[in-house]
C-alpha cells in the first residue's frame, strides 16, 4: 500500500499500457502477487473505466486469488532438492505462459485493431486521392464512385463530401455541355444558347462557355439577318436586301458565303441597272450605280457585261462633269465611249450631251475662224442627231444650219445651200403650210434662186426662213429649278441649247439662276403668222 500510494497517477490522457499502475499491476500478476495486482488494477480501473484490457487483467487477478484461497494447505514437509527445482521450473513456465498470454491479449485487443485502423486509414487516403485525381482528369463518374467508397467507410469525411459534391456538379455540367455541343452541330442555336447560359450561371469559367455563348448569339443574329435578307431579296427590294447581306458579311464573312455572295452580287447589279434607267435629265443616279457595279466586281471581278456597265456609268458621269466645266474635248472623249456602245444610254442623255459638246466646240472654232474644224464638229453633231429619231429633229435641224453657215463662211455656198435644204426638209417646215405663209414664201424664193443659179440670194432666203421659223415658233415658259442646267432643260423639251440661248438672249449658258424664267421655242410646232 505504501508503494501504491507513492505512485503518481497521471490523468487519463494517454494509452493504458504506458500507465505506471498498469506496468506495476502486470508485474505483480506475473509474479503471482495477486492481491498487489488487484490493488493496482482496481486503482487503474478508476482511471480507465471502459478499458476492456484492464477489466480482463483485474478479473484474472481476482480469479487467481480465489484459487489460492480455496486450495488446501499442504503439510509442511521439507522439500527436497528435486522439488525445489521442479517448483522453479513450474514457476518459470507459468511466468512464460502468463507473459505470452498477456502479449497475445495486448496484440489482439490493441495492436491488431490499431493496425487495422491504420490500414483502413491508408486505404481511405488512397481512394480519396484516386477520386481527386479522377476529378482533376474529368473522369467524373469514376470520381463519384471513389468518393462514395470513402464515405461508406467514413461518413463524416469532409474532403470526400466536398469531392463528391464537386464531382456530381461537374458531371451534370459535362452532360449539359455535351448536349449543347450536339445542338450546335445541328445548328439549333436558340436551344444551345439556353443550355450554355445555364452552364454559365452555375460555373462561368467552364470550358470557355462565355465565348460559346457569344458565338451562339452571333449565329442567331446571322440567321435572323439571313431570313430577313432573303425575304427582301424575293420582294426585289434591292437596297434593303443589300444592307442586310452586307451586315451579314460584316459579322461573319464565311456565313452562308456562297448564297450571300450570289444574292448580294445580283442585288448590286439589279439596283445599279435600275438607277441607270432613272438617269436622264439628272445624271446623279449614275454615281451610285457606278459604286454598286464596283462592289459587284469585288465579288466577281471578271464579269464582262458588268465591266461594261461600270465603264459606261463612269464615262457618262465624267463626260457630264466635263460638259458642265466647258471642257468640250474631254467631254466628247468620255461621252463618245458611252454613245458608241449604247446610243440611248441614260434615256438618250449621253447622246444629247455629246451633240451639245460637238456643237459648242464647233462654235468655238467658228469664233476662232477655224471653219474647217467647226465643220468637222458640226458634222459629228449631225451624226449623233440623225440617230435620235423624231425627238432629235431640233438637233438635226440645228446641226444642218450650223454646217450651212460654216460652209458659207468658207465660201462653199453649194454645200451651205445643201445643208439648209436638208435642214428644212428633215424638219418639214414650210412645206405643208398655206401659200400665204412667209416661211413658205422664203423657202419657195430660195428654191427659185437655186434654179436660177443665184446661190447668194438663195442663201439669204434660207436665212430669212430660219429667222422666221425661230421668231414665230410656239413657246413655253419654264422656270429654272435649283441645280438645273440648260442642257437638262433642252433635253426635257426635245430642243437645243442654242435655240433656248437665242430665244432668251443668254450671254453665258452656264450662268442661269434658279427661279429664272425662260422662253422655250418649239420650232416644230410653229404657228406661222403673216406680217
Amino acid at each position: 500500500m505504501e508503494a501504491l500510494k507513492e505512485i503518481e497517477i497521471p490523468p487519463e490522457n494517454g494509452p493504458v499500457e504506458s500507465h505506471p499502475l498498469y506496468v506495476e499491476g502486470l508485474s505483480h500478476l506475473q509474479r503471482g502477487e495477486w492481491q498487489e495486482a488487484i490493488r493496482c488494477l482496481s486503482s487503474l480501473e478508476e482511471h480507465y473505466p471502459h478499458s476492456v484490457e484492464v477489466q480482463t487483467l483485474l478479473e484474472e487477478a481476482k480469479w487467481k486469488a480465489s484459487l489460492d484461497e480455496k486450495a488446501p494447505q499442504p503439510k509442511r514437509v521439507r522439500p527436497s532438492l528435486l522439488s525445489h527445482r521442479l517448483v522453479k521450473a513450474l514457476l518459470v513456465a507459468n511466468l512464460i505462459l502468463y507473459a505470452g498470454w498477456g502479449l497475445f491479449t495486448i496484440y489482439d485487443q490493441q495492436v491488431q485493431p490499431a493496425l487495422a485502423r491504420q490500414q483502413e486509414a491508408a486505404y481511405r487516403t488512397r481512394i480519396l486521392h484516386e477520386g481527386q485525381r479522377e476529378l482533376a482528369e474529368g473522369n467524373y463518374e469514376a470520381a463519384i464512385q471513389r468518393f462514395q467508397e470513402v464515405l461508406a467507410l467514413s461518413p463524416g469525411d469532409r474532403e470526400a463530401q466536398a469531392g463528391l459534391a464537386e464531382a456530381q456538379e461537374m458531371a451534370e455540367l459535362a452532360s449539359l455541355y455535351e448536349q449543347s455541343q450536339d445542338l450546335i452541330e445541328a445548328e439549333q442555336w436558340k436551344e444551345a444558347l439556353n443550355l450554355l447560359e445555364e452552364i454559365a450561371q452555375r460555373k462561368s469559367s467552364y470550358r470557355g462557355v462565355t465565348k460559346q455563348i457569344a458565338f451562339a448569339k452571333r449565329q442567331i443574329t446571322l440567321a435572323n439577318l439571313f431570313d430577313e435578307a432573303g425575304a427582301l431579296y424575293q420582294a426585289a427590294r434591292w437596297p434593303e436586301a443589300m444592307a442586310k447581306y452586307e451586315e451579314i458579311r460584316a459579322i461573319d464573312l464565311s456565313y452562308q458565303q456562297s448564297i450571300v455572295e450570289d444574292r448580294l452580287f445580283a442585288s448590286y447589279v439589279k439596283h445599279g441597272k435600275s438607277l441607270v434607267a432613272l438617269a436622264g435629265e439628272d445624271l446623279e443616279p449614275l454615281e451610285e450605280a457606278a459604286e454598286l457595279f464596283e462592289k459587284a466586281l469585288t465579288l466577281r471581278p471578271l464579269t464582262p457585261d458588268l465591266l461594261v456597265e461600270r465603264s459606261l456609268a463612269r464615262a457618262c458621269l465624267e463626260g457630264g462633269q466635263f460638259y458642265e466645266q466647258g471642257d468640250w474635248p474631254r467631254a466628247i472623249a468620255e461621252l463618245k465611249k458611252v454613245y458608241e456602245v449604247r446610243a440611248g444610254y441614260a434615256k438618250g442623255r449621253a447622246a444629247q450631251l455629246l451633240y451639245e459638246a460637238h456643237v459648242a466646240l464647233g462654235d468655238e472654232y467658228v469664233e476662232a475662224k477655224k471653219y474647217a474644224l467647226a465643220q468637222e464638229q458640226y458634222g459629228h453633231a449631225l451624226e449623233v442627231a440623225m440617230q435620235g429619231g423624231n425627238e432629235a429633229l431640233s438637233m438635226v435641224f440645228e446641226a444642218h444650219c450650223k454646217l450651212a453657215e460654216a460652209h458659207a463662211a468658207e465660201g462653199e455656198l453649194e454645200l451651205a445651200l445643201q445643208h439648209y435644204r436638208e435642214a428644212f426638209a428633215a424638219a418639214g417646215l414650210g412645206r405643208t403650210r398655206g401659200s400665204g405663209s412667209l416661211l413658205s414664201t422664203y423657202l419657195k424664193s430660195a428654191d427659185a434662186a437655186l434654179q436660177e443659179g443665184n446661190d447668194s440670194h438663195a442663201l439669204e432666203q434660207y436665212r430669212q426662213a430660219l429667222e422666221r421659223a425661230t421668231e414665230h415658233a410656239r413657246t413655253l415658259l419654264h422656270t429654272v429649278q435649283p441645280g438645273e442646267t440648260l442642257s437638262q432643260i433642252a433635253f426635257h423639251y426635245h430642243t437645243t441649247v442654242g435655240a433656248i440661248v437665242a430665244a432668251n438672249d443668254i450671254p453665258d449658258p452656264s450662268a442661269i439662276q434658279p427661279e429664272q424664267p425662260l422662253t422655250i421655242p418649239i420650232i416644230f410646232d410653229t404657228q406661222e403668222r403673216e406680217g
